[in-house]
């Protein structure tokens, strides 16, 4: 898990900067410099081993980890061959500088290997309202999506670029999906619903007209998943095209998926040759979204009063 890979990173961090110290103040003989290295690169093995499973998980080769020893492994070997000092001798200022270098490269090899498992993104549209909003700058981590998890996606527009979407994976591989007046029909069986309350836009006041402002009128409603996956949806009204849809058998390598602000969401429920998405294949995830980073309505980060502070790192899995 990402918990496990932080502590064995932190564990190999923590050996790295130990035989640092070994070897600094302490006139140690080659044999045991090579032990501290050979000891220092076995501590890292537990976190190769994670990081491979998590890229087969996504789908590419665990080859791949291999880039964290090509990256860290020189730096260990420079750690522990810096020659020693004397304790009686005034520690030298380039030595110091060494350190701080083989840190800051480890700290950098660290995060760009990392970065094989997660990457960024940008909301631009209020189709995920209320779980995401526009502004939200959120952490997507490689890997397959299940019942209920926030996932973005991308395939080519009509014009032959490349874009990616957010939505929430409602119907898994196998699974009979369609929508009956506004309602998740799963399998046969209804999702559990519940109206928890009118909804306003937070960002009303910087958008009078926009969606769910005084202009528009939006009800949330709680949705629960068989699973027992629990997240808020919002109905801006009727529009027949979306909210009756015949079902749909998800095929082995497909899901099908939602977006939460039903009535401004082009989803599974529409295909693409209809305006909608369609059903997005195993190839076209990109990943799960589990966290907000931070967030400012419309991306004005410049602008103090524009960020949501209450979204900032915020979690949003279920």
């Amino acid at each position: 898990s990402r918990r496990d890979f932080g502590i064995y990173a932190l564990v190999w961090l923590a050996s790295l900067l130990a035989a640092s110290a070994i070897t600094e103040f302490g006139q140690v003989g080659i044999w045991a410099k090579g032990v501290v290295i050979a000891t220092t690169t076995l501590v890292s093995a537990p976190m190769l081993a994670l990081t491979s499973r998590r890229l087969h998980d996504a789908g590419r080769s665990g080859i791949w980890a291999l880039l964290f020893y090509v990256f860290s492994l020189p730096v260990v070997v420079l750690v522990g061959f810096l020659p020693g000092r004397e304790p009686s001798r005034a520690r030298p200022r380039p030595l110091l500088r060494h350190r701080l270098a083989a840190v800051l490269v480890i700290l950098g090899a660290a995060f760009g290997v990392s970065r094989l498992y997660w990457a960024p993104l940008n909301v631009i549209s209020s189709s995920m309202a209320p779980t995401l909003l526009p502004g939200d700058y959120i952490i997507v981590t490689r890997g397959a999506p299940e019942a209920g998890d926030v996932i973005t996606y991308e395939f080519a527009r009509q014009d032959g670029a490349m874009t990616q979407y957010v939505a929430r994976a409602v119907g898994m591989p196998g699974d009979l999906v369609g929508m009956l007046e506004g309602a998740v029909l799963l399998n046969g069986a209804f999702v559990d619903q519940f109206t928890t309350g009118p909804y306003t836009n937070p960002d009303a006041i910087w958008e009078p007209g926009g969606f769910c402002s005084a202009a528009v009128d939006c009800t949330m409603i709680e949705e629960v998943l068989p699973n027992g996956v629990r997240y808020q949806t919002l109905d801006a009204g009727n529009i027949a095209q979306l909210d009756t849809t015949i079902p749909r058998l998800i095929p082995e390598d497909g899901f099908y998926l939602l977006g939460d602000h039903r009535d401004n969401s082009l989803d599974s429920r529409l295909d693409r040759d209809a305006g909608g998405h369609g059903i997005i294949s195993k190839d076209e995830v990109v990943g799960v979204v589990h966290r907000i980073a931070v967030s400012a309505w419309r991306g004005h980060w410049l602008d103090p009063s524009a960020w949501r502070r209450d979204r900032f790192w915020k979690d949003i899995s279920q």
